[in-house]
């Protein structure tokens, strides 16, 4: 029929479905569409094996080869090719329905299921169960010698009913849909619980184990058949095993965290049933299937700890257990202690278990390409050993997400010490395998210690198992550019809250760090007020001893020490007394807020006196505060209402602003005229620099015997020792600010430690740990005797029993 002659007859029928698709296409791309489907239907019509209907390696195959051909013969053929693509993958998914009807039919009957056809449908559903990453070929072996066991082995004892009828859900492999619904559990029970249970319940007489086994088969094979189907469910949540283990994965002892898998305690079940089977099969399959259940088992932990990320930034806390801050990770978070560390020894069976993961598990993907992009960024960035090029490329880095990455990785070094060149030689290595950069010949480091060996082996002993995570899709590695900062930047604030909690500039715990590695002392501080961090932070001086007074709680100058006693933290505990005092009904209440009023008006007193004294030996200076900083215009003032209440505003354009609003960056109106103005005054050093509070050492620990401590006017009571690092400390945190904030902070720290003084009022919680004989840095909690044992034993940080 000529194509003009088609297009007259083209409303003599109503169009089929694919057809219609074609008639409002212009008559002119009609024969390029005819002779396209004619090579197509040729293409797919190939004759397939019972599996090969499932291999969509296959069908993505044929399909690039169409759409290559379409793209010459132009748009006609594209909105063809879109029509076979979708009637291919609907023919998958109807003839994936039709094998799941059909396991579903012969679990009614089994007696009606030919042995034939059964192996049949596994072939087919090992394709499917391929697709989803499980090692098919372990299992395989583990079905092989299931049917061997069966047909040969000597089984005895009675007789039950088989399980009966089970139902669940399996997701398309490929995203299409949900094709059926089954519950999970029930896969594993016909396969791996069954036997066990079944095995005391075989006749004694010939005839009826071989009609037992024949049963029997049947059962296993079509139970096996829902396990392959199973195999694109993530394993459970993961909560840790009680206790650390240890799994043998591909001859190697690898660090387990025992994530909870149905496959793995089906497989357990499994092997408690061959136990009791006499065959000498029997224990090759024993021996077979406990490899495996240790492949999955391990398996299970790296998809449970890769979602979470952990420390992924820094070798030594994932080596340790333990983040930069001295925090011990959660279980879940040993199962990515087990990725970095175990995975490089398992070999080549780590490349199935990252496939595994990628299908199975939501964000496996993205966690792996952080890894490799960012250690693969590192090395690209700079070829020098040295952590002073490794920070200048730091610098040089264009995203604040990388730039924080150098910040965590320059950490990781200062830990490792000298275990820096080692790491870095097996980091290089790697990377050099998964073709990230190229090879080239450096030094190797001159000392290592039994982590460090045990890391470099691993790390050199496994780089090519990494060529998984290179090769992953690209539209993964897309993906992982736009959540990769997210997650960088999550890790490292996880990282930081420790530190964050002692209120001490992260700079300033660097130096602080780097005096007491140098040293190999220990320091301890006690809690910094919130509040004063980030006046120090802009170079604001911190109180000497010879500043007694307190400083405010309260308002845009808190951390701060006002001049009048009003405004501190007394005035406002007496400020809040007042209120309660006027809302106060109960005659015992109001005699005792009274009380406590008296109280705090004597130590305004007492203030007064202390602000009196420091005037006359000029101790600090006054200044006015200003909210735009240190030599600002916004001067803060004290305003009085016309109903008595107070507001701390400043006065910009003749309206008065409220000060805290306009801290945050809000313009608001205080709503009244003050009937009374001050600005509010506070402690400065000589160049006018206010005062906030110092960093306070508890204790020092130096590396020699104890010294007689001396007392000082202006340093309290300290040894000579501990002067000289005063001096240390101070100047390397000035050094710091000047070089991360362009800031020169004024000294951070005055006196000595207050385990010294005789005359202490004690400690309080919670205390900062600098350790700089391991490098660690912690936070110590308000603890009893009870909870420090606990602490302890916990964090390994010290003898619970000398507590």
């Amino acid at each position: 029929m000529s194509g003009q002659h088609a297009c007259r007859n083209k409303k003599m029928k109503a169009p089929t479905s694919i057809s219609r698709r074609f008639i409002h296409r212009q008559c002119l791309h009609f024969l390029i569409i005819l002779c396209m489907f004619i090579y197509l239907f040729h293409f797919i019509s190939a004759p397939v094996s019972c599996a090969d209907w499932i291999d969509v390696e296959k069908f993505e195959s044929r399909l690039n080869a169409v759409e290559t051909a379409a793209g010459k013969m132009g748009k006609a053929s594209v909105s063809l090719l879109d029509t076979v693509e979708k009637t291919i993958l609907e023919d998958i998914e109807a003839k994936r329905q039709k094998l799941i009807r059909q396991v579903e039919q012969w679990n009614r009957d089994i007696d009606s299921a030919k042995v034939e056809e059964l192996n049949m449908s596994v072939a087919e559903g090992m394709v499917i169960a391929q697709k989803n990453g499980l090692p098919v070929v372990k299992l395989k072996t583990i079905f092989e010698l299931t049917k061997r066991i069966i047909r040969q082995g000597e089984f005895k004892i009675p007789n039950t009913e088989p399980p009966n009828k089970e139902s669940f859900r399996i997701q398309d492999p490929f995203g299409i849909r949900f094709l059926w619904e089954f519950d999970y559990q029930a896969y594993y029970d016909d396969l791996f619980s069954y036997i066990q249970s079944e095995e005391d319940a075989i006749a004694a007489e010939t005839a009826e184990q071989q009609g037992f086994r024949v049963h029997l088969y049947k059962r296993a094979t079509l139970a096996f058949l829902k396990s392959l189907l199973a195999s694109n469910e993530a394993p459970g949540k993961c909560t840790g095993s009680v206790s650390p283990t240890t799994l043998t994965v591909n001859g190697n002892e690898v660090p387990s965290t025992g994530c909870f898998d149905p496959v793995v305690e089906h497989l357990k079940d499994y092997m408690k049933a061959i136990q009791k089977i006499s065959s000498a099969d029997a224990d090759v399959l024993m021996n077979e299937a406990e490899m495996l259940a240790a492949y999955q088992q391990y398996a299970a932990d790296v998809m449970a700890g890769v979602p979470v990320v952990g420390d992924f930034l820094d070798v030594y806390a994932v080596y340790a257990g333990e983040n930069i801050a001295g925090l011990k990770l959660s279980d879940v978070e040993r199962g990515f202690t087990a990725v970095l560390l175990a995975l490089p020894v398992v070999g080549p069976v780590a490349g199935e278990i990252i496939l595994q993961g990628a299908r199975r598990v939501p964000g496996f993907e993205v966690a792996t390409t952080v890894i490799t992009d960012t250690l693969s960024y590192l090395l690209k960035r700079s070829q020098e050993s040295t952590l002073g090029m490794m920070a200048a490329a730091g610098r040089e880095a264009a995203s604040d997400a990388l730039q924080a990455s150098y910040k965590a990785y320059q950490a990781t070094a200062k830990m490792l010490a000298k275990e820096w060149d080692v790491a870095l030689d097996s980091i290089d290595g790697f990377l050099v395998a998964v073709g990230t950069r190229s090879s080239g010949t450096r030094p190797s480091g001159t000392w290592v210690s039994e982590h460090t060996r045990f890391l470099t082996q691993n790390l050199e002993q496994g780089s090519y198992a990494r060529r998984a995570i290179a090769d992953l899709p690209d539209e993964v590695r897309i993906a992982a550019r736009f959540r990769s900062q997210e997650v960088v930047e999550g890790v490292l604030g996880k990282l930081k809250r420790g530190r964050q909690a002692s209120g001490i500039v992260e700079e300033h715990m660097e130096a602080m760090l780097a005096v007491a590695r140098n040293k190999k002392e220990i320091y301890i501080f006690r809690p910094v007020n919130p509040k004063a961090t980030k006046w120090i932070q802009k170079g604001y001086s911190t109180k000497p001893m010879a500043v007694k007074s307190k400083s405010a709680s309260r308002g845009p100058f808190a951390a701060l020490i006002p001049v009048d006693p009003h405004l501190n933290k007394i005035g406002s505990k007496l400020d809040d007394a007042e209120a309660a005092l006027r809302s106060a009904t109960d005659a015992a209440d109001i005699g005792r807020i009274r009380k406590d009023m008296e109280a705090l008006r004597a130590e305004i007193k007492k203030a007064q006196q202390t602000i009196a004294d420091c005037r006359a030996k000029a101790c600090a200076k006054e200044v006015a505060f200003t909210l735009d900083g240190i030599g600002g215009t916004q001067t803060v003032h004290r305003v009085t209402g016309p109903t008595g209440e107070v507001r701390f505003a400043v006065l910009e354009n003749g309206k008065w602003l409220d000060a805290d609003a306009l801290e945050s960056g809000r313009k608001v109106d205080i709503g009244f005229i003050p009937k009374d103005n001050q600005p509010v005054l506070v402690l400065a050093d000589e160049n006018g620099i206010p005062y906030t509070a110092d960093y306070d050492f508890l204790n020092f620990a130096e590396n020699k015997p104890h010294a007689i401590p001396k007392e000082s006017e202006t340093t309290g009571f300290i040894t000579e020792a501990m002067e000289e690092r005063l001096e240390e400390v101070n100047e390397a945190t000035r050094r710091a600010s000047q070089e991360g904030r362009d800031v020169s902070t004024r000294p951070v720290s005055h006196h000595g430690a207050e385990s010294l003084n005789p005359y202490t009022p004690g400690v309080d919680y919670p205390l900062t740990v600098i350790d700089g004989r391991t490098g660690d840095v912690f936070v110590l909690p308000m603890c009893d005797a009870d909870c420090m044992k606990a602490w302890c034993e916990t964090t390994k940080r010290c003898d619970p029993l000398a507590v």
